[in-house]
């Protein structure tokens, strides 16, 4: 992984955040009462539970493994998150996951430490690292799609039906 490889020339990581805001297609159907997978809880519908693991939370601990400490302040319409922001404390550095289906904004996750910064704007197959205000662009991305190589691993694992790199490849968060 491009990010991960590139963390010790940040220095020590001091400050993560991750914005995954994207209004839903869905959203104005919720708000009338029409309530969709994408937001209904138990599909694992709402920001937390949706937008924020899939995308924010599982990019951070994939990186820094389990926080010390959570908490979670959502914006709550007809029971159930519709944007929200957390937390994640650890001993040398905090991280805040921004989540939401109810507005928009730059999708953006960003590392900052006392070397520099990497941000990734958008999708993670570009990531733009910052040292000492210059910036460079790398293009992780050798295929077609920007999960190709994903989907290529899943269906090695599921093939080869290789049970330990389905462990490894699992984020297990006990919070």
């Amino acid at each position: 992984m491009a990010i991960k490889d590139s963390l010790s020339d940040l220095g020590k990581i001091k400050l993560v955040e991750c914005n995954y805001s994207q209004y839903s297609s869905h959203y104005d159907a919720f708000k009338v009462g029409d309530i969709l997978p994408t937001f209904n809880p138990k599909m694992g519908g709402g920001a937390l539970m949706d937008i924020n693991i899939y995308y924010n939370i599982h990019f951070v601990v994939s990186l820094f493994g389990p926080p010390t400490a959570v908490s979670y302040s959502p914006n709550i319409e007809n029971g159930i998150n519709t944007s929200g922001i957390l937390i994640l404390d650890y001993p040398n550095k905090k991280i805040v996951c921004i989540g939401a289906k109810d507005s928009t904004s730059d999708i953006r996750s960003t590392v900052q430490g006392t070397n520099g910064a990497v941000v990734v704007n958008g999708a993670t197959n570009i990531v733009k690292q910052l040292k000492n205000q210059d910036i460079s662009e790398i293009n992780v991305t050798v295929n077609s799609h920007r999960m190709f190589e994903e989907f290529v691993a899943f269906n090695t694992i599921v093939a080869t039906h290789d049970l330990v790199k389905a462990k490894e490849r699992l984020v297990v968060v006990e919070w």
